[in-house]
């Protein structure tokens, strides 16, 4: 009984986290993401961190997040908040589409995004376009967000608003050349404040591979 009640919750969480972060997509197939808790996680897939641009630092970094070993990213999800609401958060989260996000804000929709000849291309780097600190006017963070493909180059996810210049491109080192993992930094929502940020900032893992 008690065995039948633990699986009944964990069946409950699962479908809850599905309906959350698949709201525009259909759900992955069974086996297809998972997720591998800190501090393991970067010691169990050889390879290597790539990071973003430190413009803002608000927010706590969600757990690692990890696509299942011997397959890698070959898109990015992205939960977007339009401009123009009382208060900007613009990017709220970003997943790999073989596995979950590690931290979300509660903003926005998802909105995909794929290397053009997927399945047979992964993605090697990012480009992230973060908003500096406004001081007294609407803090934003993250607004744009480009992936970079390996043999297709660079392709825009979202990027509604030019602020100016965004950050360098980051790209996958040679000994480890396709992203298979992800972290990011997101602001939960301060009750207490009118300026939220929501993402400010991802890191991808890269990882060895031959073939997709």
């Amino acid at each position: 009984m008690v065995l039948y009640i633990i699986l009944w919750s964990l069946f409950t969480l699962l479908v809850q986290f599905s309906e959350g972060f698949h709201h525009k997509f259909v759900p992955p197939r069974q086996g297809r993401g998972r997720r591998i808790p800190h501090p393991f996680g970067r010691h169990r897939i050889e390879g290597t961190w790539i990071t973003s641009e430190r413009v803002t630092n608000w927010g706590d970094w969600g757990e690692e997040s990890f696509c299942p070993v011997g397959s890698f990213a070959i898109g990015l999800r992205v939960k977007y908040e339009e401009f123009w609401q009382d208060d900007d958060t613009a990017i709220n989260g970003i997943g790999l589409n073989c596995a979950f996000p590690s931290k979300i804000g509660p903003n926005g929709i998802w909105e995909e995004c794929r290397c053009p000849a997927s399945p047979f291309e992964a993605v090697i780097g990012h480009r992230l376009c973060v908003l500096e600190t406004q001081g007294a006017m609407d803090d934003v963070s993250a607004y744009g967000l480009y992936i970079i493909c390996e043999k297709t180059g660079l392709h825009r996810c979202v990027r509604e608003i030019d602020f100016g210049e965004c950050s360098p491109e980051v790209v996958c080192p040679e000994e480890y050349p396709r992203i298979c993992g992800i972290q990011t930094q997101v602001e939960d929502n301060q009750w207490w404040l009118l300026d939220q940020t929501s993402l400010n900032n991802v890191d991808f893992y890269c990882c060895k591979g031959d073939t997709l």
